[in-house]
């Protein structure tokens, strides 16, 4: 096995053993830890030199903030919320907004992340109607993202001493 092979491998493995040491350390976010997870393999790229974990985190970022802003349009237990707009009519302008900024800001590439993570924070929680829950969920994605963008500082580090 080649240095980035194994040095890839590794990366994986450090992260999936973070997760499971949360979630057996911190059993009240147990269930927000599967989306922290997701995130970091989303992010979590084998080739360093493309730099796709910062886009990939953007794309989190955007796809998190506007779930949450259209939860917070649409969920019945959030403040924001009328009877008039109809959730299928907030998905399909809240797909349009994350689809677009990704566009305008050049993050072609990571369109289907922003939309993935759009819906998990919107969707979610849209079925358990919970603000705290639509907040934490975003924090762990984007907690999973800081995770791989950091053991690929770490990873960058240690295969330049190596070769």
């Amino acid at each position: 096995m080649n240095v980035a092979n194994l040095s890839y491998f590794v990366k994986i493995m450090v992260g999936v053993s973070i997760v499971l040491f949360l979630y057996q350390s911190i059993p009240y976010v147990e269930d927000y830890l599967l989306w922290m997870i997701i995130a970091f393999f989303f992010s979590c790229r084998y080739d360093l030199s493309a730099k796709q974990q910062y886009n990939q985190a953007k794309g989190n970022v955007i796809g998190s903030i506007f779930g949450l802003l259209f939860w917070l349009l649409g969920s019945k237990a959030a403040p924001l919320h009328t009877e008039s707009t109809p959730l299928l009519l907030l998905i399909f302008i809240g797909v349009a907004c994350v689809t677009l900024t990704c566009l305008t800001i050049s993050l072609i590439e990571v369109i289907g992340t922003a939309l993935t993570c759009f819906f998990v924070v919107m969707l979610y929680e849209h079925m358990h109607s919970s603000f705290e829950g639509a907040l934490m969920r975003m924090v762990f994605c984007l907690l999973g993202c800081l995770m791989s963008l950091t053991l690929e500082a770490i990873e960058v580090k240690v295969r330049q001493r190596l070769e």
